[in-house]
């Protein structure tokens, strides 16, 4: 393997100095983790603590050893700074709107292509099955993927699924305990490691419903308890919507396979709903 240190000092702008400066006094197995980070730094904010000690070739528990050794609480601090630090450097750079948009525009193009390519046709075939024959479908998603949550559980019911998203943690830790294996639950989390999501979705698997993930991290605690991962790419920039933009993207693929799926059963459902939703409208 090479050295890590010229991989980590030739990053440039992104060569997070904070950690290339440490590099002099870091144990073999700490410049592993440092060449990882530093390669890959929006990379870094989305990968769960398993994804990198695989990559890295180290433990979880050297990971911790040297997040500590850096006067980090945790590898979750850790993240932070990296993306405190990436957010500085795009802040720094400025820029016209004119850019701003075609920034934008460039990286959701890639981000949209990356995904589609991470996807697996046939686990969208057997998510799009389990959502179309489900009894109910509980959309789990808190914070930024709580927005993909919502969503999908508004065009699945206007469809015709049964589908539920909540707010409110104890009101979707209860829905949750009520499904059986007969249910589905279609959760979104971009790093496959909140504790709250992970909680609903081993709640879910413990009561034999179907789980489906769309999630960045495909080794993360969220992506081990589910029976279908529909992994995404991720650019892990701090301050921007792609996660949203890619698990909407998902659920729009997911969507148009439960139409096709649903036949006339989806297109009634979907007059009924329009009907009473237009007679609200001035």
């Amino acid at each position: 393997m090479a050295s890590a240190g010229p991989a980590a000092t030739s990053r440039g702008p992104r060569q997070l100095a904070f950690l290339a400066d440490r590099l002099p006094s870091m144990s073999a197995a700490e410049r592993k983790i440092t060449d990882v980070l530093t390669r890959s730094p929006d990379d870094a904010i989305s990968m769960s603590i398993t994804e990198l000690a695989d990559r890295a070739g180290v433990s979880e528990a050297t990971i911790s050893r040297y997040c500590r050794r850096l006067q980090f609480k945790g590898y979750q601090d850790l993240r932070i700074r990296i993306a405190r630090e990436l957010a500085a450097e795009e802040a720094s750079a400025g820029g016209s709107a004119e850019n701003g948009i075609e920034l934008a525009a460039s990286t959701s193009a890639d981000l949209l292509n990356r995904t589609a390519r991470l996807l697996d046709p046939a686990k969208v075939d057997r998510a799009a099955d389990a959502i179309s024959a489900a009894r109910r479908v509980v959309c789990v998603g808190l914070g930024a993927s709580g927005i993909a949550a919502q969503a999908a559980a508004h065009h699945l019911l206007g469809i015709g699924v049964r589908a539920e998203s909540h707010a409110d943690l104890h009101v979707l830790l209860g829905a949750t305990a009520l499904l059986d294996s007969s249910d589905v639950v279609l959760a979104f989390s971009r790093t496959g490691s909140a504790k709250d999501v992970t909680a609903c979705v081993r709640l879910a698997h413990a009561q034999g419903a179907t789980v489906i993930s769309v999630t960045n991290a495909s080794r993360s605690p969220v992506a081990k308890l589910s029976d279908i991962v529909l992994q995404v790419a991720s650019e892990g920039t701090i301050g921007t919507l792609d996660s949203v933009l890619v698990q909407v993207f998902v659920l729009e693929i997911l969507m148009r396979g439960c139409l096709e799926r649903l036949g006339p059963a989806a297109e009634l459902a979907a007059a009924r709903v329009s009907e009473v939703i237009m007679g609200r409208l001035y």
